[in-house]
């Protein structure tokens, strides 16, 4: 893998200055949490789609209906 000239510099300075364990850590610790963002972004842009899937709208008020009155039974439950 090939790094722009920088950012293993910068790293090492982290290390140096006792910011970061290793540069290795630095920079996969870096690498994870781009992925887990990435991650999350892809799931609520999926999310946010399903507010325009016509199908998904249906059967999400077919839920509610069905289960309106478990709900209400455990709001209940929960405020006694």
């Amino acid at each position: 893998m090939a790094l722009p000239a920088d950012l293993p510099d910068h790293a090492s300075r982290e290390v140096e200055e006792g910011r970061a364990e290793s540069r290795n850590s630095l920079i996969a610790g870096a690498l994870e949490a781009e992925l887990r963002r990435r991650d999350t972004e892809a799931i609520d842009r999926d999310i946010r789609g399903m507010n325009s899937d016509e199908e998904h709208r249906r059967e999400s008020r077919l839920l509610t209906r069905e289960f309106g009155s478990a709900d209400r039974e455990t709001r209940a439950m929960v405020d006694e």
